[in-house]
């Protein structure tokens, strides 16, 4: 079995971190923590598999996270490492195909699906979480805040976070924040159009790669 942080510890890991002000995959936090980039995306839950318990409580008190195992429950979600579900969705499973409106789209390529397109989430519901550190302009960190509003208003359960780790300074067109942006939420069959819209806006502004883009039947 593996662990992730769940959504109380990644909200409790976001505060600690930025107190550091260090970025999710910082370089100090990466040496305090001694783990790699890889595990670091695994304890996020940003890729499947998690960490081992070990690992999990010493990347939590590397960002100043203490008495974890006392509060284990609230920190960690448990998953299993050695699994991969038929009808889990994730950029590795699915090669990203044209439709006739130019909508972000997916073939998937998991067996049991394969015999169907898909547009990102089918006719059920499915989770979306997309989590990834882009450094914007101020022109740019406006036009994700105003796209990151769309994701909260068509996303059930959303958490959408855009956290700044660079120091405030007066905005400026050329001075880059240093960002990271967190989205997750359940997206309806009603709503898939237009996430599929958002989604496309969001790589647009920011430079979004697919490999940040995950999707599942919740």
């Amino acid at each position: 079995m593996g662990y992730k942080l769940s959504q109380k510890g990644i909200e409790l890991m976001n505060k600690q971190r930025r107190e550091k002000r260090w970025s999710k995959y910082d370089n100090d936090l990466l040496d305090a923590a001694n783990v790699s980039r890889s595990s670091l995306q695994r304890f996020w839950g940003v890729v499947n598999g998690g960490v081992s318990e070990d690992m999990f409580i010493t990347i939590c008190q590397a960002a100043g996270l203490d008495d974890v195992l006392n509060r284990w429950d609230e920190l960690a979600e448990e998953i299993n490492r050695d699994s991969t579900y038929p009808n889990e969705l994730t950029i590795d499973n699915m090669n990203i195909v044209g439709t006739a409106d130019n909508e972000l789209a997916f073939c998937s390529t998991v067996p049991e699906l394969s015999s169907q397109t898909h547009s990102v989430f089918s006719e059920q519901k499915f989770a979306l979480r997309i989590d990834f550190q882009v450094n914007l302009t101020q022109e740019k960190k406006d036009l994700t805040e105003y796209i990151l509003k769309g994701f909260e208003k068509n996303l059930l359960d959303s958490y959408i976070d855009l956290s700044i780790n660079s120091n405030s300074i007066t905005a400026s067109e050329t001075f880059q924040y240093d960002c990271d942006i967190t989205i997750s939420g359940v997206v309806p069959s009603d709503k898939e159009s237009k996430v599929n819209k958002l989604i496309k806006e969001l790589k647009h502004h920011t430079g979004l790669n697919d490999e940040d883009i995950q999707c599942q039947v919740p």
